[in-house]
């Protein structure tokens, strides 16, 4: 079933040209959100993630495509902003051989509008980001 969400997430990629202070599109449902993230400037980055209830968590599904191929990534979840404090590191990813990567964490923590999901160009510590965008949450 994560295979089948992962590839119908590839599909819906969102090409956009934004800065950091740039809010993403955020569709809330009964039980989580969908966003497309703003990816860095001429990246060709696409990113979506989809937070929804987990049991007693909430799951955070990071896709990302036109990375380069077999690069090894990180994401997060930061404070009030792209550039704010890593409330909660998400799982790594490697990209396969066509730059798609992704990434599913469970947090026990609840979404809300200050959070803003990162991915980083690069595994570790970066300055650098791919994508980002605020959950927006009602």
């Amino acid at each position: 079933m994560h295979r089948t969400l992962g590839t119908s997430l590839l599909g819906l990629a969102l090409l956009a040209v934004g800065s950091c202070s740039t809010l993403s599109q955020s569709a809330p449902t009964p039980k989580g959100w969908f966003l497309n993230l703003t990816p860095a400037s001429d990246t060709g980055v696409a990113a979506q993630v989809l937070i929804h209830e987990n049991g007693h968590q909430w799951m955070v599904m990071v896709t990302v495509q036109g990375l380069e191929p077999n690069s090894r990534h990180t994401a997060h979840v930061r404070d009030g902003s792209c550039a704010g404090a890593i409330l909660y590191p998400l799982d790594g990813f490697v990209a396969d051989a066509t730059g798609a990567g992704h990434s599913e964490t469970d947090l026990d923590a609840t979404p809300d509008a200050t959070w803003w999901i990162q991915v980083d160009s690069t595994e570790g510590p970066s300055d650098q980001w791919v994508a980002w965008g605020q959950v927006l949450a009602d």
